[in-house]
């Protein structure tokens, strides 16, 4: 009886897999967790991401991978070092500023890949959210993701 149940979860596990990695331009919902279980935002984002999550007293980051090198951050909180990308190594091409937002983008030095940051200005608790090293054929996707990014009321 155990290993029937072995090889079922083996089976179920792997079908999630191939489901997740069948659905790479789509977008999934993803809670950001404090401690693991307090829901503080709520984002979509492409699916087949590797997450990986720090709680600390001021706050959450959390990195979600993807087997291409990109990778998205979100971060809730303080106590961070701001900007996440800098030059010469990310190139700034476009930067805007409003009252509660600064946004740069641009493109990885010497490579045809793409970043994103968007840092809060004047909210508590201060918001990043980020993603670099994207593709060109994948840059929409996670530019869309960025713009679903809600924290929690």
């Amino acid at each position: 009886m155990r290993v029937s149940r072995a090889v079922l979860l083996l089976v179920l596990a792997s079908v999630t897999c191939i489901a997740q990695s069948s659905r790479k331009d789509e977008l999934v919902d993803f809670a950001v967790l404090k401690n693991k279980k307090q829901r503080i935002a709520t984002i979509k984002v492409p699916a087949g991401y590797k997450e990986e999550t720090k709680s600390y007293v001021e706050g959450v980051q959390t990195i979600l991978r993807y087997p291409d090198g990109s990778y998205i951050i979100l971060h809730l909180g303080g106590m961070i070092k701001l900007p996440f990308f800098t030059e010469p190594e990310h190139e700034v091409c476009e930067r805007r500023q409003s009252a509660t937002r600064i946004i740069k983008s641009g493109k990885v030095r010497n490579l045809e890949l793409f970043w994103r940051e968007e840092n809060s200005l004047g909210v508590w608790p201060p918001t990043n959210i980020a993603f670099t090293n994207v593709p060109k054929d994948r840059l929409k996707l996670f530019e869309k993701s960025l713009r679903s990014f809600m924290p929690a009321k």
